[in-house]
Formats: structure tokens, C-alpha cells, sequence
């Protein structure tokens, strides 16, 4: 039976062995019969990166490795050449669950059946963990997740703009409700609340940032005295914001836009 995939490839960095998914960089069209894989690769990176690319399969660990996101790398022996960050290939492999592509220090990577944000990669020549590896593993699932530091985290590595808040300035990322895969999974449902939602379709993004030491979503709204918008006149923009979740308001701008200033309503995810 022949399957037809799209599947879209990101841009990886590493950190302490989870490799985290950063920006889209392309995409492969993907058939895959039987026992083989025929990947058309289309990839651009505005870094500019040339040189050979090496080309590793990726599959799932399975048994053996406590990550469930872990995937085993086994070096294909072909490669493609990056000209000016861009490159266009076809490529026929065994059946594999992605692949992973290495140029100039960088690592793409693509996956037919996931859509994760971070993931671990296992060198195939390891055939199991070590024990010492293992009972850290099995220490660190008895932890508590901590969302404030995967927050943080994920903060850090994502480029922001300035918004001046309460006559204060704030980094802030702009998202997209469809970006929310990047934050802590306990977020995602997010993308789906209605408030958030209106907001987006009336402004085109909504504010993820850290303000008086707590991270919040934030998503702005024209000053309701400004609007005098109501709800199918049954709720204003305050009871509303606060049914779904957006308790707190503070006036402010971009950068640069003093005269567009909006209220912003706020939700704190660190404990979502």
C-alpha cells in the first residue's frame, strides 16, 4: 500500500542531549511502499549554510530506552549539497520514521509521525542505556514536572520585540495560536480558547511573555471605552476575558507606536 506524506523540516539545537525544535525550514514529500522511502527534500535556511549535507534515518527507539520521544540515528552513507542555506533532493531509503540532515554545525530534522518539540536522538552503534543511565532516568520521572523552567527555557531561545506595558518595557514573543506546540503541552489547549482566539483574528497575534515574575499569555484588545464593543450585548470585554481565564489588564504599545496603545489581558500558563 502507497503512502503519500507531507512532512514539514525544523531547524534542531541541542541541549544536554534533547534536541529542540526552533524554526520551519522546508519540507519533504514522502512515499513510502513497503520497505522503502522515496523523500523529495525541499530546504531553505536563511543562515546561508553550504557545504555536504550528511543524511541519517531516524525510528523510533522503542524497547530499551526509557524516552518515549527517543529516536535511534543511523547514518544512511549519502549526502546532498547546501548551497547559499538551500537544497533540493531526492533521496530513496529503507522505511524509517524521519530523517536528520547535518550541514555547517547545523541539524535538520523531519519526522513522518510525530509532531513533537523536543526529542532525544540514540546513536545506533549504542545497542543499550547504561544502568547509570537508566536509574537517572526512572529518578527524573518521579519528579515533579516543572513547568516554570521548561517556560524559561523555552523563552530564552525565541526571538522577542518590545512592548512598553504600564509605562514599563517588556521582551515579548509574538505568537501565532498555531505555535503554542512550542510551549509545555499543558498550553496547547490554549489555541482553543475563544477569547484568545478573537483576539487573534482581530490583531493577527497574541504576547508570550514574563511580566511581574510570572510568564503569562497575553492578547490585546482595543480599549473598550475607545470601541464600546460588547458581546451580543450581553457581556463586555471584562466579564468575558475573565470567564475564559484572562483575569488581569494593563495598558500598552509596541515599540515605536505610542498612538496604538490597547488594553492587554492576561493569563498565567505556569500553572496550567
Amino acid at each position: 500500500m502507497l503512502r503519500r506524506i507531507i512532512a514539514y523540516i525544523y531547524h534542531y539545537k541541542a541541549e544536554r542531549n534533547i534536541w529542540h525544535k526552533c524554526t520551519n525550514t522546508g519540507f519533504c514529500r514522502v512515499e513510502i511502499s513497503d520497505n522503502k522511502c522515496c523523500i523529495n527534500m525541499y530546504l531553505k535556511d536563511g543562515c546561508g549554510v553550504e557545504g555536504t549535507a550528511h543524511i541519517y534515518t531516524l525510528k523510533k527507539a522503542g524497547e530499551g530506552v526509557a524516552d518515549r520521544n527517543a529516536y535511534r540515528k543511523a547514518d544512511t552513507g549519502k549526502c546532498c549539497t547546501m548551497c547559499g542555506g538551500t537544497l533540493n533532493g531526492k533521496l530513496v531509503i529503507e522505511k524509517t520514521d524521519g530523517i536528520c540532515m547535518e550541514c555547517g554545525g547545523r541539524t535538520y530534522i523531519a519526522l513522518w509521525n510525530d509532531c513533537l518539540p523536543d526529542i532525544k536522538l540514540v546513536d545506533c552503534k549504542q545497542n543499550e542505556m547504561k544502568k547509570s543511565e537508566e536509574k537517572e532516568d526512572k529518578k527524573e520521572c518521579r519528579r515533579p514536572y516543572d513547568t516554570t523552567s521548561e517556560l524559561e527555557r523555552i523563552y530564552n531561545r525565541l526571538c522577542k520585540v518590545r512592548i512598553i506595558l504600564d509605562g514599563r518595557e517588556y521582551p515579548a514573543v509574538r505568537l501565532k495560536p498555531q505555535e503554542m506546540i512550542m510551549l509545555p503541552r499543558s498550553c496547547w489547549r490554549l489555541a482553543n480558547n475563544m477569547f484568545l482566539m478573537d483576539s487573534y483574528y482581530r490583531y493577527r497575534h497574541i504576547l508570550f511573555l514574563k511580566y511581574e515574575g510570572k510568564y503569562v499569555i497575553a492578547v490585546p484588545w482595543a480599549r473598550e471605552e475607545q470601541t464600546g464593543i460588547t458581546f451580543s450585548g450581553r457581556m463586555g470585554i471584562e466579564e468575558r476575558a475573565k470567564r475564559f481565564g484572562f483575569g488581569s489588564c494593563v495598558a500598552g504599545y509596541e515599540y515605536g507606536r505610542t498612538k496604538d496603545v490597547k488594553n492587554y489581558w492576561m493569563r498565567s500558563i505556569e500553572e496550567d
